[in-house]
């Protein structure tokens, strides 16, 4: 789960085990609410395959959210973030010869 404070673009990388709605509100709260605080809204992708699984999360935890339109990366700031993120583990991935580095490098590039 990566989440982006948009005003100041810092990005908290979490791994979570599995994307169902409470898995990431539990993840959700500890990682990103009690550590950095409330937020106000949170903007979601509508072309992500967790999309139903982020609504039902800031549902259950009663926060107000945005769904940007199919394929407006532009208004979404966390894309950038992922494309740095790809070409961060791709570039890890051929230095080591394996793919099982993807956490450990999107917890990097997260603090890149």
């Amino acid at each position: 789960m990566n989440t982006m404070c948009d005003m100041y673009q810092f990005v908290v990388v979490v791994p979570v085990p599995d994307e169902t709605s409470a898995t990431l509100a539990d993840y959700f709260v500890q990682h990103v609410l009690m550590k950095f605080g409330m937020c106000y809204l949170i903007v979601l992708d509508d072309g992500t395959p967790f999309k139903g699984a982020f609504v039902a999360m800031c549902q259950s935890l009663n926060l107000n959210y945005e769904i940007l339109a199919k394929r407006n990366h532009k208004g979404l700031s966390v894309e950038h973030f992922h494309r740095f993120l790809n070409k961060s583990v791709t570039i890890e991935a051929e230095d080591r010869g394996m793919i099982d580095i993807f956490v450990h490098a999107g917890i990097a590039a997260g603090y890149a």
